[in-house]
């Protein structure tokens, strides 16, 4: 892993840490920013190939160019519809590294319930072959600026993940806090909240403790607030499938176009936005510590 001298010294013991949090294995060649703001796009639901993605793809490369983009934090469903056989499936090229050709930043994945009726450990490795595919391992935490990333693994949230989970939320600094995974904990949806007792566990021990979770699984969007918990909930499933969108008591904002969502997080303050495949915002939002 190189680093840059001009990250300092704060920057270096972040970035070593990084190389530790991966779930026992190995962590990619990636480098921890030392930025006071980070920005970042989000969506899921995505890996078909067909022409849409490529729509999706376009509005985020004008996005990242207005307005700045570090990486990329997907949700699931990487392949459809059965996931990968091989690091060597063509797949990977003809959904993944071609429809996002132009954009030159890391893609840090999850995995989705389509991904499991393939090779999962395939995807896992895939990150070893790849300069943007960034998956160490099925669950894992790493840091970026302000922020904490906790990436999901919610088609498997057996007590090792859990356990890995709580002891890496003990040890985050960060003023922020981000959990993302495949899986909604709450939706209006297609799906309704059918999720498991183990999902809706590992996902509520970030109450209190993270602003937001992010998902997919749904193909639409939605932002719905759970004051109880203290986290809103986010939904963009939208990257490359679509059904109609649901609404409840709870909801922000319910949306079914194609897209993806954008982020900004400074140290104080984190925001984001809605956009359809044609860059125009459809919903914006401020979260404040």
């Amino acid at each position: 892993m190189k680093l840059d001298r001009k990250i300092g010294l704060t920057g270096l013991l972040t970035a070593l840490t990084t190389l530790l949090a991966f779930g026992g294995q190995s962590a990619p060649a990636v480098q921890t920013l030392d930025k006071q703001t980070v920005r970042f796009v989000s969506f899921g639901d995505f890996g078909t190939g067909a022409s849409v993605q490529y729509q999706v793809a376009d509005a985020i490369d004008k996005k990242c160019k207005a307005s700045g983009c570090d990486f990329a934090i997907t949700l699931g469903d990487n392949i459809y519809n059965n996931g990968v056989t091989a690091v060597s499936d063509p797949q990977f090229q003809s959904k993944f590294e071609k429809p996002y050709a132009k954009l030159n930043f890391p893609f840090y994945m999850t995995l989705g319930n389509h991904d499991y009726r393939g090779n999962v450990q395939a995807q896992v490795d895939y990150t070893r072959q790849s300069k943007k595919w960034k998956m160490p391992s099925r669950y894992y935490v790493f840091s970026e600026g302000p922020v904490t990333f906790f990436a999901l693994d919610t088609n498997k949230p057996d007590s090792a993940q859990f356990n890995f989970m709580q002891r890496k939320l003990a040890e985050s600094t960060t003023p922020w806090n981000i959990v993302f995974g495949h899986h909604p904990r709450v939706t209006n949806s297609f799906y309704k909240n059918t999720q498991s007792a183990e999902l809706k566990k590992l996902i509520d021990l970030f109450c209190g403790k993270s602003k937001i979770y992010l998902a997919g699984h749904e193909h639409d969007k939605q932002h719905l607030k759970a004051t109880a918990c203290g986290m809103d909930y986010l939904i963009a499933g939208t990257g490359g499938g679509q059904r109609p969108p649901g609404r409840g008591p709870n909801t922000l904002f319910a949306g079914n176009t194609f897209g993806f969502a954008w982020f900004e997080v400074s140290q104080n303050q984190l925001r984001f936005e809605l956009l359809d495949a044609k860059g125009k915002m459809e919903h914006s939002h401020k979260i404040g510590r």
